[in-house]
């Protein structure tokens, strides 16, 4: 074998090996766009609590046309279709923070808005349905162990 084969072989590897390793920095999931702004959900502070039926997340909104952002603290209670914003960032492209607002405000999930999508999505994200299902399985069957 020449030696160029040999070093394009080994370029070859080390260029996949580096992609093996590199790690995911990509927080912010796509939930939708309109010409406005784009909206994303932060996964790695996602959760979702059982007992509240309820996601806590954070969510950003993009605004290219006028070089901001929007970063708000929210829950999603799915028992009564409500968002509660705990916490609202506006961002300047820069991350310089210009405006906070911590006072908590609750809006109806109307349908087909972006609150809708958002809570749908943020409902596969969790696995909402398979962890209610699972807890309901638990109680209509209480010496059962279910799997």
């Amino acid at each position: 074998m020449s030696m160029k084969k040999i070093i394009a072989i080994l370029l070859l590897i080390i260029s996949l090996s580096s992609t093996v390793f590199a790690t995911n920095t990509n927080r912010w999931y796509w939930i939708s766009s309109n010409k406005d702004f784009s909206t994303y959900v932060d996964i790695k502070t996602l959760s979702y609590n059982t007992d509240t039926d309820t996601a806590d997340l954070y969510i950003k909104r993009v605004y290219p046309e006028d070089n901001k952002t929007v970063t708000q603290h929210v829950l999603i209670n799915f028992t009564t279709n409500k968002i509660i914003s705990t916490a609202y960032y506006v961002f300047h492209g820069d991350s310089t923070n210009v405006y906070e607002n911590t006072t908590s405000h609750t809006e109806n999930i109307v349908p087909d808005t972006l609150g809708e999508v958002m809570r749908d999505k943020v409902n596969a994200l969790v696995g909402r349905d398979a962890k209610q299902a699972y807890i309901k399985d638990i109680k209509a069957n209480p010496g059962h162990i279910a799997y």
